[in-house]
């Protein structure tokens, strides 16, 4: 697992090609281990088992809201509990 990801302005990034077979959840504990005082708004692009016409792979694009050593997936309605990878001291 290799963590690529960019970063604008600290309040928006996006982690790219995230494979079909892993969990987003690695990914983004990763993210936040690497990106500690992050807070903004990360888009994910996870493969999907689905091709294009010319072969190449289909994308979701899933968005994760992060404050400064954890996160949890972005919802409208209804939020979900934080997941805390860092604690802050």
């Amino acid at each position: 697992m290799e963590l690529d990801y960019t970063v604008f302005s600290n309040k928006m990034a996006f982690v790219h090609k995230v494979p079909v077979a892993d969990k987003i959840e690695k990914y983004m504990t990763e993210f936040v281990l690497k990106e500690p005082t992050f807070n903004g708004i990360v888009t994910v692009f996870k493969d999907t088992k689905y091709f294009e016409d010319n072969g190449d792979i289909y994308q979701r694009q899933l968005e994760y809201e992060v404050e400064t050593g954890k996160f949890r997936k972005r919802r409208y309605s209804n939020p979900l509990k934080w997941k805390v990878v860092v604690e802050n001291s």
